[in-house]
Formats: C-alpha cells, sequence, structure tokens
C-alpha cells in the first residue's frame, strides 16, 4: 500500500492492489486520518475519472471548510 499526496491540498490516495485501487483520505494531523471514499483507477489521473474527481473534490471541499472553523 501506497500513499500518495495531491498537490496543495491535505488530500491524499492510498494506492491498493498493484495501484489498480485508489482509496482517498484526509490527513489532518499525523494521528488523525478522515477515509473518504475511493474506486477502481481506470484513467491515469483523478481528474479524467468523473467519479474519482469528485470523490477528491468532496474531501478538498471539507478541508477547506476545516481550516475555517
Amino acid at each position: 500500500m501506497s500513499l500518495f499526496y495531491l498537490l496543495q491540498w491535505n488530500v491524499a490516495a492510498l494506492s491498493i492492489d498493484s495501484r489498480k485501487l485508489r482509496l482517498y483520505c484526509l490527513r489532518i494531523s499525523d494521528q488523525i486520518m478522515i477515509l473518504g471514499n475511493g474506486g477502481v483507477k481506470t484513467t491515469r489521473t483523478y481528474q479524467e475519472d468523473e467519479e474519482l474527481s469528485g470523490y477528491v473534490m468532496d474531501l478538498q471541499r471539507f478541508d477547506e471548510l476545516l481550516k475555517q472553523a
């Protein structure tokens, strides 16, 4: 399992099963990680997949709300 961080956000992608499955999460601190949603990666980037992109955008919005609180 590998962890990849997406630029400018605390959102990360956990790569599972030979990099074919992605689980997106929001890293709050070294001790706290909020698990989001994910799916099978069928495109080169998450931006090319409408469903995966939506999951990432949800976590990015949640990250912004937490920063404002």
